[in-house]
């Protein structure tokens, strides 16, 4: 969880905490129960870094083939800066854990 967001079990409301081990389910404190985030941003994260990539590039002066190699070298800090603001702003919920494994959270 990015810049310490609250976040709230799912199942007793109490806060989770922020802290967990790579790839495993966070754990409520109050209720014991396992849990993910939930993936409910993952396409338009990409479609809003990947436009304000395009429209940096093309106001920096790219053009043609240079435009789509610039946009992709911006895609990643877009990225970044676009789970940076909105997990400060509207934090991911929790759901309870399904047992799939994820990559990062």
């Amino acid at each position: 969880m990015i810049l310490d967001p609250k976040r709230r079990c799912p199942i007793c409301g109490a806060l989770v905490p922020n802290r967990k081990p790579v790839g495993k389910p966070y754990q409520c404190l109050n209720c014991q129960a396992k849990l993910q985030p939930a993936a409910i941003r993952g396409e338009a994260a990409f479609w809003i870094s990947a436009l304000a990539a395009l429209g940096a590039s093309w106001l920096l002066g790219c053009r043609r083939g240079e435009l789509a190699g610039i946009a992709l070298l911006l895609f990643f800090p877009a990225s970044f800066i676009y789970w940076l603001i909105v997990e400060w702003i509207w934090p991911t919920p929790l759901k309870p854990y399904d047992g799939k494994t994820q990559f990062w959270g």
